[in-house]
């Protein structure tokens, strides 16, 4: 079986090479790099460029730092949440081709996002909205929940 679990979540921080003012520039490319995944936040969250600007904003060097510098520490937990992915694949009902959870860093809107594409599910993992819920240690429980949620309701919020 196909890894199902994805780590984008690092590029995201690169944004903290730009000064704030491009931040939102950074922001659009960032999409357009990672349009698989990207395309579907936008869609179920209907966030628009004037409104990533906005949020963009709000956010400052410090916050973003500390994320992901808390980020960076939870290796651990996403090299356990794959192999716990892994040995449960039978019982969570994945197959090879209709799955797959991206770790992302995004606008913390919401910890997770699951959209259809195609033939697939694909679920989004927001570490910056972890983080400011206090439940980035949570981060395979939520995970794993997720893939449970989505298999039992067998649905989907939107479809892109």
């Amino acid at each position: 079986m196909r890894s199902v679990l994805r780590e984008r979540s690092n590029r995201f921080f690169d944004i903290l090479k730009y000064d704030k003012s491009d931040w939102f520039k950074f922001w659009r490319e960032y999409c357009e790099e990672n349009n698989e995944f990207m395309s579907g936040y936008a869609a179920v969250t209907a966030i628009d460029d004037e409104n990533a600007k906005e949020i963009l904003n709000t956010m400052s060097r410090p916050f973003l730092d500390k994320i992901n510098r808390k980020n960076q520490t939870i290796k651990h937990l996403k090299r356990k949440t794959a192999r716990e992915i892994h040995r449960r694949q039978k019982e969570l009902g994945l197959s090879d081709a209709d799955f797959t959870v991206y770790i992302i860093g995004a606008l913390g809107i919401r910890d997770v996002i699951t959209i259809a594409r195609d033939n697939e599910t694909v679920i989004l993992i927001d570490i910056v909205s972890l983080y400011n819920n206090n439940r980035i240690g949570k981060l395979e429980e939520t995970i794993l929940n997720s893939i449970i949620e989505v298999k039992k309701a067998g649905g989907i919020e939107v479809e892109y």
